[in-house]
């Protein structure tokens, strides 16, 4: 997945920003009154039902490793909230809530470069049950409302016996 490393202090590495590492995804439905409040910009955007007039919208939890022989080391964890799509193009899109990551770099070029919502966050990875399950707890690192530093994100764990996907440099 493409990420680039931005600070005020340096510019970008050029394209393409290569990262490595394992990534597990799961999707999950939304209830349309939480995505809706979660997108909050209905004269721009509808929130799109997985099923015509259905109570749910598509949604997903991301969350990867990349390790040191990636352009930016570093643990990330992505909310998408929605799919959407843009009243005044019809153009439908997933809807980014928001993205926690434990690298400053990582941080700044995603609102810099990718203007996208990130925030800091403490990852501790481990394997507690089987080294085939692994685990994952996210806290924050920033206060932001409603949440304080310490606060936890996210916990969860993934199976290691699933597929493998090889992705290419973007």
């Amino acid at each position: 997945f493409a990420l680039a490393c931005a600070s005020a202090r340096a510019s970008p590495p050029p394209a393409p920003w290569d990262q490595h590492g394992t990534a597990y995804v799961q999707l999950v439905d939304v209830p349309l009154d939480v995505a809706e409040r979660c997108v909050g910009m209905p004269d721009v955007f509808d929130v799109v039902p997985t099923k015509k007039g259905g109570a749910t919208t598509s949604g997903s939890i991301y969350v990867a490793k990349y390790d040191n022989t990636s352009t930016v080391e570093y643990s990330e964890l992505i909310f998408i909230c929605a799919e959407v799509q843009h009243k005044g193009t019809g153009v439908k899109a997933s809807w980014v809530h928001s993205i926690h990551v434990d690298n400053e770099d990582a941080k700044e070029a995603g609102i810099d470069v990718w203007h996208l919502p990130k925030k800091m966050a403490t990852f501790v990875w481990d394997r507690p049950a089987s080294p085939d399950e692994q685990h994952v707890k996210i806290t924050a690192a920033e206060n932001y409302a409603p949440t304080h530093i310490g606060d936890v994100v996210a916990e969860m764990s993934f199976n290691d016996k699933a597929f493998a996907i090889p992705w290419q440099s973007q």
